[in-house]
């Protein structure tokens, strides 16, 4: 490797970002550290003293050249006023970030994360939801959808049932607007816990980095007002769903109901569930009188 090379790699990872991917890549960067830039960055957000990192003219030319790095894979919604990369005061390069209402796991939303994953070594992906979300919303009030946007929210329904049930705990049970809100508010965060396992379940790529120890899967809901962006616990069990997801499924065996031997009787089954007797031929009959 020439120096220019290993300077380049020493600027990654002061950076926040991995070395040169590929399939299967290693991250540099520690998932702990990844936690720190982004919460540090965050803070300064929320405080107004954003240092605009990575967005100058010689960073654009650094990443056009020597391609991308991200430190972090952000799924959140589409919602603009979620400008990621300052809310996390973060510049070119630094952010993976794949926007869709809802921040739901679709097909091509886990393309997207498998190559951040696989590709870019991408040690930690981001599930964000945020506050006041409209698509989640619209599955709480559970109206008729049409076009693409239908498909959309049932990705989101799955959670509306227990939102509104943890809701009912804590909130009054008359439909006014608190409660609503209540129950919404629920639904984003069991929205993201969803969306995390949906995830894993659903890619094989990505349940295989996790298994590995290559990346994790975090969950956060921001706050439209405040700017402030709150952790969500990590969910403990989730190596052991990727283990399971990659687990080779056994075969399903179908079951053929063994058919015994009907007896011999005078009788003989008729349509109606009923029996017909079944007249015997005897010597008598044979005879021609």
């Amino acid at each position: 490797m020439t120096r220019t090379h290993l300077s380049l790699a020493a600027l990654i990872v002061a950076l926040g970002g991995s070395a040169i991917g590929g399939p299967g890549a290693t991250p540099v960067i520690a998932p702990s550290d990844v936690y720190d830039l982004l919460r540090s960055g965050n803070q300064r957000w929320i405080d107004g003293s954003c240092e605009d990192r990575n967005t100058d003219s010689e960073r654009r030319a650094d990443t056009a050249q020597n391609g991308q790095h991200p430190f972090a894979c952000v799924i959140t919604c589409a919602d603009s006023r979620i400008p990621v990369e300052r809310v996390f005061d973060r510049g070119v390069g630094d952010l993976f970030v794949i926007r869709v209402a809802g921040n739901v796991a679709s097909p091509s939303v886990l393309g997207s994360v498998e190559y951040a994953v696989d590709h870019l070594a991408t040690p930690v992906v981001l599930f964000m939801g945020h506050t006041g979300c409209g698509a989640v919303g619209a599955a709480c009030a559970e109206g008729e959808m049409h076009g693409n946007i239908a498909t959309l929210i049932d990705s989101i329904r799955p959670v509306v049932k227990e939102a509104k049930a943890c809701a009912a705990g804590e909130k009054s049970s008359k439909k006014d607007e608190a409660s609503q809100a209540a129950i919404v508010a629920e639904a984003v965060r069991l929205n993201v816990e969803y969306q995390i396992r949906a995830s894993i379940e659903e890619s094989p790529v990505i349940a295989q980095a996790v298994a590995d120890g290559r990346t994790r899967v975090v969950g956060a809901i921001y706050d439209l007002a405040s700017g402030e962006i709150r952790w969500l616990d990590e969910q403990p069990d989730l190596r052991d769903l990727a283990m399971s997801t990659l687990a080779p499924k056994q075969p399903e065996v179908a079951q053929v109901e063994e058919k015994k031997p009907a007896r011999r009787t005078g009788f003989s089954p008729n349509t109606s569930g009923g029996a017909t007797p079944r007249r015997v031929t005897t010597a008598l009959d044979r005879d021609e009188h």
